[in-house]
């Protein structure tokens, strides 16, 4: 097993590199995104009892975009400023989806389970550890959502099998770079703070963030590459593939 992490790292890192280095621009995509998300809270803020709505749209659409730009660098290494305004609706009925069944779910949960959800040991309630499970479970969601053909439900089913197959590759790298990312970002660590600077920026904080979307960047490009390369093979495949060779 460290055998093969080894060796998948061995390609993937120097590749994740190479296609960060050679689409840069996206890095700058945060620009873009500040100015969107300031218009849509103004938005919420003018349509106070759509607000809710008008939000959870446009964050949809942004992290569409995001999830598209990341798609065409992981896939094809090319950028295509003149597509930009396509990503908006690439993924946007997958991911507004996945936004809403959870907002369901935890509303209905939180309706008739409320009392329960708040019992707990050592300050973890059950909530807390029902939706850590959650974000394991779901942590490969953005990739599917991007590189496999499902709909919602199968989007989650098939998280829920990836994180089974490929647990240990998959979490290893990431809480590294996830750590690194802590560091680089500290307390505007979260996507919309990552992706849309310009509404979280205070004095003082413009070097965190432009390292941030550095290290923002290189995740996303370094997960999409393991991924594609975990789905479409087993650990038995692979060492038989390094044998031959």
């Amino acid at each position: 097993m460290i055998e093969d992490m080894i060796n998948i790292n061995g390609k993937i890192i120097p590749e994740s590199l190479k296609k960060s280095k050679d689409n840069w621009p996206v890095l700058f995509v945060g620009l873009v995104y500040s100015i969107l998300l300031i218009f849509m809270f103004s938005l919420a803020m003018i349509f106070r009892i759509l607000g809710g709505i008008i939000i959870a749209l446009g964050q949809s659409a942004i992290f569409s975009n995001y999830l598209y730009l990341i798609e065409n660098v992981v896939v094809y290494n090319r950028t295509r400023l003149n597509e930009f305004k396509y990503g908006f609706k690439a993924y946007f009925l997958k991911v507004y989806g996945v936004v809403f069944l959870f907002w369901f779910v935890g509303y209905t949960i939180d309706l008739f389970f409320s009392p329960l959800l708040r019992i707990g040991m050592g300050g973890l309630s059950l909530k807390l550890i029902l939706d850590l499970i959650i974000l394991i479970l779901l942590n490969p969601l953005p990739e599917v959502i991007y590189q496999k053909q499902y709909d919602i439900l199968g989007s989650i089913q098939y998280s829920f099998d990836f994180i089974r197959e490929n647990a240990l590759e998959w979490f290893v790298p990431n809480i590294i770079l996830g750590i690194l990312l802590y560091l680089a970002m500290g307390k505007f660590l979260s996507i919309n703070s990552l992706l849309s600077g310009g509404i979280y920026m205070k004095a003082g904080n413009i070097v965190g963030y432009i390292l941030g979307q550095v290290v923002l960047f290189f995740t996303m490009i370094y997960r999409g590459l393991l991924f594609k390369l975990l789905s479409n093979s087993s650990r038995k495949k692979r060492k038989f593939m390094r044998n031959m060779y």
